[in-house]
């Protein structure tokens, strides 16, 4: 058994009279089988998972599934939901911390992005891969996570030339470059390898609002905070 299916197992509480409150069996319910759509989506992929699959991961029993989701989209949905706001909050919390330049702001947020993806390869392909199979909401939710990551780059228009047109669509664009590169590598199982690509990352965030010479100095910058790998 994998480390996260262990901390799974953990999680379930004891079967029988415990004393606990309702609410709370119900929210530990909920987080296990949210939590087994990651794990059964990186096995399985969105159109082969079923209900029962997730319910045989989560330890629960079908009609506690029903209770608490309409069907396995909405469970989908909610886990995606779940996983946007995780990132979200440590994109933010990495991009706001102390006093930087906006181009050090950037390098600290992405980095931040591919340590949770190395870390759980799991969350990474539901985030990236399993989101595009699951139907027009997901895609719906998954287009405005990408706009909503899009306003972290909204302060580097200022450094655009003035007659240049197009700014609101240049963030829009970085971001989506950003998610197809990290897709082709969460895809093919190599999360563990995205934290050596993040000066590749920043060079091509940053390169069309910088120009290529200050995009290499922001790469480079973010290869020494790491050590020089």
């Amino acid at each position: 058994m994998s480390t996260r299916s262990s901390q799974r197992s953990g999680k379930q509480l004891l079967r029988g009279r415990h004393g606990l409150p309702r609410s709370l069996v119900v929210e530990n319910q909920r987080e296990r089988i949210l939590e087994s759509v990651n794990a059964t989506c990186a096995s399985k992929g969105y159109a082969e998972m079923t209900v029962e699959d997730i319910i045989a991961c989560a330890g629960v029993s079908r009609r506690t599934f029903y209770d608490l989701f309409d069907d396995k989209e909405q469970c989908f949905l909610d886990a995606y939901d779940r996983i946007v706001g995780r990132l979200f909050e440590e994109v933010s919390g990495a991009y706001s911390a102390g006093e930087r330049p906006w181009t050090n702001r950037i390098a600290s947020g992405l980095r931040a992005l591919v340590e949770v993806f190395a870390d759980d390869p799991e969350l990474a392909r539901v985030a990236v891969v399993d989101v595009l199979a699951a139907g027009q909401l997901a895609l719906e939710r998954r287009n405005a996570a990408l706009r909503a990551f899009a306003a972290f780059f909204e302060p580097g228009r200022a450094v655009l030339p003035a007659e240049m047109t197009g700014h609101e669509m240049l963030a829009q664009a970085v971001v989506g470059g950003l998610y197809e590169l990290l897709y082709a590598h969460v895809a093919e199982g190599k999360t563990a390898s995205l934290p050596g690509l993040l000066p590749d990352l920043v060079y091509c965030a940053l390169v069309p609002y910088l120009g290529h010479a200050r995009a290499v100095d922001a790469c480079e910058a973010a290869r020494a905070a790491r050590g020089g790998t």
